[in-house]
């Protein structure tokens, strides 16, 4: 994910991204078979890795709805992991490629279906949540300053 959230998926090197393993490249073929197949994978893990931290902020939210719960969960992903935050968004832009297009859309469909589950409310409500989860994306692939720590960053201006 690291190299393809450098890179994207048309520029990075299959060489780059046995180097960053510390494996050899004919060993990254033999486990994924193509660059595509290990793109994909990548974005399937961060698919899991999205859904995993929504599933144990909920598990663990003590007073918060499970709604800022999962919130506060993928800022602490996209923080913590930018490069993989850029690999998500690689996976989007590549979409018109038809195998990583249906891993895309199957991610996100994955990631709301796991919203849904854990909110449990309302399908506005899971609109807004997702809607606000894209932003978030957006915001911090842009890396503009504070927009997680600054509360009058997004506030509505009278």
């Amino acid at each position: 994910m690291h190299e393809f959230g450098l890179a994207g998926f048309d520029s990075v090197s299959a060489e780059a991204i046995a180097a960053r393993a510390g494996v050899s490249q004919p060993y990254v073929f033999r486990l994924f078979g193509t660059k595509k197949g290990l793109f994909i994978a990548s974005i399937e893990e961060r698919t899991r890795q999205i859904i995993e931290g929504f599933q144990l902020a909920v598990e663990n939210r003590g007073e918060a709805s499970a709604k800022d719960a999962m919130a506060a969960a993928y800022v602490e992903l996209l923080t913590n992991d930018p490069a993989a935050l850029r690999c998500q968004l690689y996976a989007w832009a590549s979409s018109s490629d038809p195998e990583i297009g249906a891993a895309a859309r199957a991610s996100y469909v994955e990631v709301w279906r796991s919203a849904q589950r854990l909110i449990a409310e309302d399908a506005e409500a899971i609109r807004d949540f997702m809607s606000h989860g894209m932003l978030l994306t957006v915001l911090a692939a842009l890396d503009i300053p504070d927009v997680f720590t600054d509360p009058d960053l997004l506030a509505n201006e009278e």
